[in-house]
């Protein structure tokens, strides 16, 4: 999705604060994505939610996992750090760019623990930066739902933000249910208004019925968010440039409406026109040329050039 010179598993650094540190994937993005795996698994105990072997699970598999995230987004955001070895005691190079807008951390399990990735995260106490915890077969369908490295690194952030949120559910597909539908909104009002707590309910019905009837040999369209194939496509080759996660940003929240118009205007500005999205983010179409991210005097501006 992003590239294989854009993800590095099991990179290795050595902190100013925190001595030696290691993380299992690094994407390098202008907003880079630190990723931690745990394969933990649960006894039966577990299993039947017993609650002292509940929290030792929630310990070992969130919390050395916040532990390891954070020291390495410590490393490259508060440290500025960008240099990073493949294994200990090796060589560093740098993998990330000077300029960076932020950092997103993400825990993989290998076991399915929805109801501890949603809450598991309080019961560890010691999550300091936004973590989106998911299991790997979660992983792997917002992966395939979201295959735009623009669509996935949104949705991860989100999710990651919604550590601070008041909003939960009851499965990883119900979220990316109401992403698909609206962006998950609802984690913007909850946040904002009171300590209220909200529960997404049943938002997989479509998912459910693509992965069922794709089982069964017949064929289904697949949910997505329906963006214009070339805003996506310049989105995945400015990975890098500054600016990107506020372009990301402003083309993730666009309405709709807003796609339906910039087809139209495509179609009327052949030779080339600014299309705004907001009062900083405008998609700029191109006859020619190569996609590209222009930031410049508090204006983002996305180069799309004409499909080929």
């Amino acid at each position: 999705m992003f590239g294989t010179a854009n993800v590095y598993g099991s990179q290795h650094y050595i902190s100013v604060v925190e001595d030696k540190g290691e993380v299992d994937a690094l994407v390098c993005t202008e907003w880079p994505l630190v990723v931690e795996a745990k394969a933990i698994s649960f006894t039966d105990s577990g299993r039947r939610g017993a609650p002292r072997r509940v929290d030792t699970k929630v310990k070992e598999i969130l919390g050395k996992a916040l532990d390891q995230t954070d020291r390495a987004l410590t490393y490259v955001l508060d440290e500025g750090s960008r240099s990073f070895a493949p294994n200990e005691g090796g060589k560093n190079v740098e993998l990330l760019t000077a300029k960076i807008s932020g950092g997103t951390a993400i825990i993989v399990t290998f076991e399915r623990t929805d109801p501890l990735a949603f809450g598991g995260l309080d019961v560890a106490g010691n999550a300091k930066r936004p973590t989106w915890v998911v299991s790997l077969t979660d992983l792997l369908m917002v992966a395939d739902i979201l295959s735009s490295p623009a669509e996935f690194h949104h949705y991860a952030r989100v999710r990651a933000g919604m550590i601070a949120s008041t909003v939960t559910a009851a499965a990883e597909a119900d979220l990316l249910g109401a992403y698909l539908s609206d962006r998950l909104r609802i984690t913007n009002r909850a946040n904002a208004e009171d300590s209220t707590r909200v529960l997404i309910g049943y938002s997989s019905e479509e998912l459910n019925d693509f992965y069922t009837q794709r089982e069964l040999g017949f064929e289904r369209r697949k949910p997505r968010t329906d963006l214009p194939q070339e805003v996506t496509d310049a989105l995945a080759n400015t990975l890098k440039h500054p600016g990107w996660a506020e372009c990301v940003d402003a083309v993730m929240s666009a309405e709709p409406s807003v796609w339906k118009k910039w087809k139209r205007f495509r179609r009327r500005h052949r030779r080339g026109g600014t299309f705004g999205l907001n009062d900083t983010v405008a998609l700029v179409a191109l006859p020619d040329g190569e996609p590209s991210l222009v930031c410049k005097d508090a204006s983002i501006r996305l180069i799309i050039p004409a499909s080929r």
